[in-house]
């Protein structure tokens, strides 16, 4: 193999003798442009260098996902793959990437099955049991497929599009939303007992209380409904002034958060109608979480901040600010930590007692995700100049891989020994965190 050489400006990459999947014995390749070109006027790899991180390579090309780092990579499918996530107990992982939802064993990246639909495949997740997996996709179907022999236990075909799958807590129901106006609660043992949940436009969203004992559904008619998953009767009706999106419920099933589309997070206090609370942004919110003891409410907006709400008085706690766009922000596993990723390339933990930011973690890209460890002990970043970290917050080590392609996730398994990445090619990568 010839050692990578640069052409200036182009910053062009040839390499020869890779035996890589379908790839030719000498090829070149181009990194792609950042998001912001200004200020990263380098190679990704060459600003690690710079800053004295040594990079471990990973991606679909055999003779660079070889590594210390990465205990496996496979390739599923050609196309961008993204939204890994662990099985319950960690011996599978599932991805999707165009029309297919593919289920890998943990433990060597072998294909266990290949869930393929008609057209792309907007979600697909576990049941909490982990026998399960559900997929909606753009064939107006939405699927159930059992693990262990990869056969269809359900299949509920739309008259629309199928935007959501969600398994109830208890994995015996599944809730299919849709644009057709409809979101239907089907059981899985037999599917016959549907129950259709009408709205008067799109159903953006569903899921279950973590009770089971209620389905809610989001909607752009403006209603949040809240519907008995024993009768089927509707239990309440939260009207919005502007589409609803995403929806989010407390740990103890006592509050709900609603996004809708006029750039507002509401929260509603189930067991009491005339509490409702209304928290703006100045840009789309991207996503409300509830602490794990269901106390605080996070937000995060294309606004450049994050919001801790405190849910019985609905009293912004706490302003994070960020100088771009906020991707992602979530507490720690002990609820005790935020943690806020932004595209002005920092992902930064902050202390909930004070709001005193405990550190920030510079990248030298826009930081596209970040995610904690089951275990508390590290967090998982993937930024735009094709890396992931592994940032320990017991020292200050950091785990960086470099990536063939732009990072679209990674996700730690349930034991916090390992790490998942997914990468635009069709990359799918274990790590083992040091």
């Amino acid at each position: 193999m010839r050692f990578c050489f640069f052409v200036a400006m182009g910053f062009t990459m040839s390499v020869s003798h890779l035996s890589a999947l379908d790839l030719p014995q000498s090829f070149t390749c181009t990194f792609p442009a950042s998001p912001r070109p200004l200020d990263n006027p380098i190679p990704p790899f060459v600003s690690l260098m710079i800053r004295g991180v040594q990079p471990t390579y990973v991606g679909t090309y055999k003779d660079l996902s070889i590594n210390q780092e990465s205990l496996w990579s496979q390739r599923p499918t050609k196309a961008y793959a993204w939204s890994p996530q662990f099985s319950p107990n960690g011996e599978s992982i599932l991805t999707v990437s165009d029309n297919y939802a593919t289920i890998l064993r943990a433990s060597d990246g072998s294909i266990v099955k290949k869930i393929q639909h008609a057209g792309d495949v907007f979600t697909a997740t576990f049941s909490p049991d982990g026998k399960y997996v559900a997929t909606a996709s753009w064939d107006r179907t939405s699927r159930v497929t059992r693990i262990d022999d990869g056969s269809t236990v359900l299949s509920t075909q739309h008259g629309d599009t199928a935007r959501t799958a969600a398994f109830s807590p208890d994995s015996k129901k599944l809730l299919s939303t849709s644009n057709d106006k409809t979101a239907r609660m089907i059981s899985i043992e037999d599917p016959s007992q549907m129950i259709s949940i009408q709205h008067r436009d799109h159903v953006n969203y569903g899921l279950f209380s973590p009770d089971s004992k209620w389905a809610l559904t989001a909607s752009d008619d403006g209603l949040l409904k809240i519907t008995s998953t024993d009768s089927g009767k509707t239990l309440r009706e939260i009207e919005h002034h502007a589409e609803v999106k995403i929806l989010s419920i407390s740990s103890d099933s006592r509050w709900i958060a609603s996004i809708s589309a006029d750039r507002k997070v509401h929260l509603h206090r189930i067991d009491d109608p005339k509490i409702h609370y209304e928290i703006s942004h100045d840009r789309f919110i991207r996503s409300a979480v509830f602490s794990p003891d269901g106390k605080y409410l996070l937000t995060a907006s294309e606004d450049k901040t994050a919001k801790l709400i405190d849910v019985e008085s609905g009293k912004v706690l706490q302003t994070i600010k960020h100088k771009d766009m906020i991707r992602t922000a979530q507490f720690s596993p002990d609820g005790q930590t935020i943690l806020t990723a932004s595209l002005d390339n920092t992902a930064r933990l902050t202390r909930i007692r004070d709001g005193s930011v405990i550190r920030q973690i510079d990248h030298s890209g826009s930081v596209m995700g970040a995610a904690f460890a089951k275990d508390g002990r590290s967090i998982a970043t993937h930024t735009w100049d094709n890396t992931a970290s592994i940032i320990s917050l017991d020292s200050d080590k950091v785990q960086t891989i470099l990536h063939g392609n732009t990072v679209s996730a990674a996700v730690f398994s349930p034991d916090s020994k390992t790490l998942v990445t997914t990468d635009k090619s069709g990359g799918v990568h274990l790590i083992q965190r040091k």
